[in-house]
């Protein structure tokens, strides 16, 4: 079960980006359904993106972007 887990949770981005296609969607967006985290951390993806869309030309401070380029690409804080 916890390592179904964690192949899918390394989806949930390319989800909400809409890049899956066929049984991997299929699999990703069921798992959402059952997974408090791994939908929240779809929601919360959504939700930075679009603001970062809202907000193209405003260029975020450095620290910001680091931030949130390592969210985007699940590399956890220290």
């Amino acid at each position: 079960m916890w390592l179904r887990h964690v192949r899918l949770r390394a989806h949930v981005g390319a989800f909400v980006d809409g890049e899956l296609s066929g049984p991997r969607l299929l699999a990703v967006a069921a798992h959402l359904r059952e997974c408090w985290a791994c939908s929240g951390d779809a929601e919360t993806l959504r939700c930075v993106r679009a603001a970062l869309r809202r907000h193209r030309a405003q260029a975020p401070a450095p620290l910001a972007l680091r931030r949130l380029t390592r969210f985007a690409h699940g590399v956890p804080t220290a």
